[in-house]
């Protein structure tokens, strides 16, 4: 990008590397912070209403279990809620996650049955007033989750 902008403003090409520069190394100290916080995630199971977490968990240890809905887009039926919550409790899945674009009471409801704890994240920044870029979003999502595996 900031390739692009030097090509059509080159005279702030110096000013748009040091910002890319300064964001960059931003960027690597979040990761190796988050790296370090993520540690009791590591191998936590987890079920979410849309397959749109599983790059957030794996990238911090976690284990994506299954899916409120059936695929992506598709509502689950009665028999995929009830396999899902048995398979939950016979594998110890103790989180649910609820993207937050996404309906609260099916969520809800699973976890209760299934004796897990419900996680409500968003899956972009801006979605909450907490998460204004990449960073704090990671870092909102992060904390949110460890609160829920640390039981705080």
């Amino acid at each position: 990008m900031a390739d692009g902008l030097g090509r059509l403003y080159p005279e702030h090409q110096a000013v748009f590397q040091r910002n890319l520069d300064a964001y960059l190394a931003q960027l690597d100290a979040a990761a190796v912070r988050w790296e370090k916080e993520a540690a009791p995630l590591h191998g936590q199971k987890l079920v979410s209403y849309h397959p749109d977490l599983v790059y957030f968990a794996e990238a911090f240890g976690m284990v994506p279990f299954g899916t409120i809905e059936i695929r992506a887009g598709i509502d689950p039926t009665p028999s995929h809620i009830a396999e899902l919550e048995e398979s939950m409790r016979k594998n110890n899945v103790k989180i649910v996650v609820r993207e937050l674009q996404y309906p609260a009471g099916l969520a809800e409801s699973v976890a209760q049955t299934a004796g897990a704890k419900l996680v409500e994240l968003p899956v972009m920044s801006g979605g909450l007033p907490e998460t204004k870029d990449y960073i704090s979003f990671l870092d909102y999502n992060l904390r949110t989750m460890l609160k829920a595996v640390q039981g705080s």
